[in-house]
């Protein structure tokens, strides 16, 4: 077993992202004491852990950022939705029509019919 520190993960905590890892001392003398927050000033290791996390958490206010314009894109969606209602609207008024005029040349065709008879 070597000397010095590891870091160890807490996550599930409520702690910004670069905060978020504990040392864990390994003694000489055989026992492993738990240390408190990393003091990222005494490992480099630690400090990457550390610029790691700061880079995480500015990538989160992007994340932010998308959202907004896949709320405008919804509304986008719900207004070519509304759109498609009024066009299936206006197919069933064109539905409509053509039966009305179906109805008039069935009406065309029996007077064409009772003047073939006359």
């Amino acid at each position: 077993m070597s000397y010095g520190t590891r870091v160890i993960s807490t996550e599930g905590r409520d702690l910004p992202p670069w905060k978020r890892f504990r040392t864990h001392k390994i003694s000489p003398f055989g026992r492993d004491d738990i240390g408190g927050i990393a003091d990222h000033s005494r490992n480099k290791d630690d400090r990457k852990y550390e610029t790691v996390g700061k880079l995480c958490y500015k990538v989160d206010p992007t994340y932010y950022k998308v959202d907004p314009t896949c709320h405008e894109v919804d509304l986008l969606c719900d207004k070519v939705d509304e759109l498609f209602h009024k066009v299936d609207r206006r197919r069933g008024k064109v539905d409509l029509l053509c039966e009305v005029v179906d109805i008039k040349i069935d009406r065309v065709d029996r007077l064409y019919d009772e003047s073939d008879r006359i």
